[in-house]
């Protein structure tokens, strides 16, 4: 199996963070069934936590405790969402358009006469738009998600109100997002939204899950885009690997020291181990074409110097 890229670095961060979202939401949710039925003192982990003293107490806890987790489980899950727009845009390799890159970014503004900042779902349908992957419907969902995340987090400073456009296309999708996402009812969510009210877990990590496959949709359309051939995947892999070392700062230097030192064997594997570091590896789930099997050995046949100035790094930094 030959090395390739499957994932941006943006994914593989967003994928640690809420990749898992509705199995992690879900074990809570087992958790705290566990205390509407009367179950756990506390006692095995070190909080301090008061058992309800009967049925009716503990149901309240549960629900309150189901209130918040689904609060913070929208905000950290928008927040994150918005981080991958970010530093998508500004994966250089990925050659987004400039007017992209600034609208994903927020670098700057709707024109004058439209007003305000771009909003989340504005800067994910750019992306979108930019890889011809429109998908309206995922935008649309991104849309209420963001919006109600605000409501929540900003209660009385933030409108419960939706884009008219991305409204429209919610309603007019409703019966396929309920097929979609096991019974998720658009016009619910909706009225729930309007009223402020807290989302329930379903409509949660309904919307996370959308998030997420955005996400992953676009990062797969971007790296096709610019790695589907030999040139455009060394190409790529030059960018991620002079990315991940130029992150290591001072440290950089010693590692490539080090690391190419000895046999051409430990030489190789140290480029391979770094490159995978940077998300070029052997993968069953590989985006890009392969990346030539010359590569590895004419990066490990580099002398420090050489290899240094390929990937950035200033030649003699030490720690």
């Amino acid at each position: 199996m030959m090395l390739s890229i499957s994932q941006t670095p943006p994914l593989r961060r967003l994928l640690s963070r809420i990749g898992y979202s509705t199995y992690r939401f879900n074990t809570i949710l087992v958790g705290l069934k566990a205390v509407a039925d009367g179950a756990g003192d506390g006692g095995a982990i070190a909080v301090t936590w008061t058992k309800p003293r009967n049925k009716g107490e503990a149901d309240s806890a549960a629900s309150a405790a189901r209130s918040f987790a689904s609060s913070a489980a929208m905000v950290l899950a928008i927040d994150v969402f918005d981080a991958f727009l970010r530093e998508l845009a500004e994966q250089d390799w990925l050659k987004f358009s400039p007017k992209t890159v600034t609208i994903a970014t927020k670098a700057e503004t709707r024109p004058q006469n439209q007003g305000g900042a771009y909003s989340v779902a504005e800067r994910a349908e750019a992306l979108a738009v930019d890889l011809d992957t429109q998908n309206c419907q995922a935008v649309a969902l991104v849309e209420l998600f963001a919006k109600w995340r605000n409501v929540v987090a900003h209660e009385k400073d933030r409108k419960p109100q939706l884009e008219d456009r991305f409204r429209k296309v919610l309603e007019a999708a409703a019966p396929q997002i309920a097929a979609q996402h096991s019974h998720f009812s658009v016009e619910l969510a909706i009225k729930n939204f309007q009223k402020r009210a807290v989302p329930v877990p379903k409509e949660v990590t309904s919307l996370m899950a959308n998030a997420v496959r955005f996400a992953r949709a676009v990062d797969e359309a971007a790296i096709r885009r610019v790695a589907s051939t030999a040139d455009g995947v060394q190409e790529a892999a030059d960018w991620l690997l002079a990315d991940w070392f130029q992150g290591r700062g001072k440290k950089a230097y010693a590692m490539i020291a080090e690391g190419l030192q000895g046999t051409d064997e430990r030489r190789i594997k140290s480029v391979t181990k770094w490159l995978a570091n940077a998300g070029v590896s052997k993968s069953k789930t590989a985006i890009s074409a392969p990346l030539a099997e010359t590569y590895l050995s004419e990066l490990s046949a580099l002398s420090q110097k050489q290899f240094c100035k390929r990937v950035g790094c200033p030649v003699g930094q030490s720690q």
